[in-house]
């Protein structure tokens, strides 16, 4: 089988080995110069730390409040405690949704609305077969009310399990407790999660960030650097670093590529994704040709990064997240590429506004044209819809249950028709690395199947990605990338 050299800088002269099968076809790596007015350029692409905090990337130590969200259900692996967005947290104008009234309440409403209008308009005599029509749809809500609050009293509300999971093991791709395969439903519910009683300090611990620090005389620091990370998944839930690469962002000289040895029992290592399995691990600890934990690789990369070096990576607030490494200078080629899509639909729902509006001769979208003779050949009829429902008290019962269940069917029917829809594969989104390299640089990666990623060509990848934004968006007009951008974006896109 064939093999790759894997430099460990920590480790000397040792290097270590991957299996590399479906790594043959790697593109040929092209150089680029480095100068002061493309650093200039690219220091335009560094995104705000308001544009990283609100991207999930962590730019402070993590306090009391955020290490609560921290804590996993040992039972399903989720958090405990729901995470609310910072930005709903301190924006006072967003507030919940007020509940939708129901069908019947809006149709009195609108008939009380009617009887106003017409004693305005014909006089009271035209309006008492509307006054007496509401009357009767005012019985039928308050029987209908009285009914449902006697069901509630009466029975118990069906109860949620918000905690489900498989009490076994996987082997050969089953579940040991129900026998059922690894994608399987989980077998095993409970209402409620249950919080892990943490040590005192070994959530702090295990969550402790670092921020990069100032550079020393030994260290090799580079302008710009492109990093990629693989995890796999520990008993506790949380993402485990297994394999870190670094490469110079102008020369692609490969700085780091080595398996990390995980600070906790692995559950699963994702081999179909991060390219690592068990086997490999093992043996490279063995030989100690690896990184034993996420402290000792951080160091290594902190020979090669400063707090001014700038990082690229394509989601990269996992791979930081992985390290626990708080950095500010921070080119994320998803947040770009995102960010150019809104602006892209933005631009488009503006232009259908346009022409809509250039049809309606400048009228609002709201306001419909009417065409006068259509209203002559119809007099008598100002209330249509009003007329059509008006019935006696057993009638009216039956257009309102049958609008409530046509509104009702169709969403059935599309919620049926996503659980039938088959779940789109990992990485193929418009925004993933593996879209994003064959429409922007023409080329395919990530083909190596069940052997999973090779993390050196996602970070080679994100470097061209973002030297192909600095050459296709940048000459033409270029300024530096604000949160202000991200919420013009938001504005026009929504």
């Amino acid at each position: 089988m064939p093999s790759r050299l894997v430099a460990n800088p920590s480790l000397g002269s040792q290097s270590s080995t991957l299996g590399a099968e479906n790594f043959a076809s790697r593109p040929t790596i092209q150089p680029i110069k480095h100068s002061d007015e493309y650093m200039l350029k690219l220091r335009c692409l560094i995104h705000s730390e308001r544009v990283l905090e609100e991207s999930g990337y962590v730019v402070q130590p993590l306090n009391e409040k955020d290490l609560v969200r921290k804590k996993k259900c040992p039972c399903c692996k989720k958090a405990v405690f729901k995470a609310e967005s910072k930005t709903d947290e301190t924006d006072p104008s967003k507030k919940k949704l007020k509940p939708k009234k129901p069908v019947e309440k809006v149709n009195v409403e609108n008939f009380e609305r009617a009887k106003a209008i017409k004693e305005e308009i014909h006089g009271p005599e035209k309006a008492q077969a509307l006054a007496a029509k509401l009357e009767s749809l005012k019985l039928l809500v308050v029987k209908k009310e009285d009914s449902e609050e006697a069901k509630a009293k009466t029975e118990a509300p069906p109860p949620v399990f918000r905690c489900k999971f498989h009490d076994g093991v996987v082997r050969n791709m089953m579940w040991t407790c129900c026998g059922q395969h690894l994608f399987s439903d989980p077998c095993k519910k409970n209402e409620a999660h249950t919080p892990v009683n943490y040590v005192a300090g070994q959530l702090e611990a295990a969550w402790l960030f670092h921020e990069t620090p100032t550079t020393n005389f030994l260290a090799d620091i580079r302008h710009a650097v492109a990093i990629d990370c693989e995890m796999a998944v520990a008993y506790s839930g949380d993402s485990e670093l297994v394999r870190v690469t670094l490469i110079d962002f102008f020369t692609a000289e490969v700085l780091i590529d080595s398996l990390v040895y995980p600070d906790a029992d692995i559950q699963d290592y994702k081999t179909r994704y991060s390219g690592v399995t068990r086997k490999e691990m093992e043996v490279a600890r063995r030989r100690r040709e690896c990184f034993m934990g996420k402290t000792e690789a951080r160091l290594a990369v902190w020979k090669f990064v400063g707090p001014e070096t700038i990082v690229v990576g394509h989601s990269a607030h996992n791979d930081l997240s992985a390290l626990r490494w708080i950095h500010k200078s921070v080119i994320d080629t998803w947040l770009l590429e995102d960010l150019l899509r809104r602006a892209e639909l933005g631009k488009e729902r503006k232009e259908k506004e346009a022409a809509e509006k250039k049809e309606r001769g400048g009228m609002f979208p709201w306001v419909k044209k009417v065409d006068p003779a259509a209203l002559k050949e119809t007099p008598g009829k100002d209330f249509p819809e009003i007329n059509e429902n008006i019935s006696t008290e057993n009638e009216a019962a039956e257009p309102m249950e049958e609008t409530t269940s046509r509104k009702l069917e169709p969403k059935n029917k599309d919620q049926e028709e996503k659980k039938k829809r088959p779940r789109k594969p990992k990485g193929s989104g418009p925004l993933c690395l593996k879209t994003l390299a064959k429409e922007r640089l023409g080329r395919e990666i990530q083909t190596g199947g069940k052997h999973g990623h090779d993390s050196l060509e996602d970070a080679l990848a994100s470097r061209d990605l973002a030297h192909w934004k600095v050459e296709n968006l940048l000459p033409t007009a270029w300024r530096p990338y604000t949160a202000e951008d991200l919420i013009d974006v938001n504005k026009t896109g929504d």
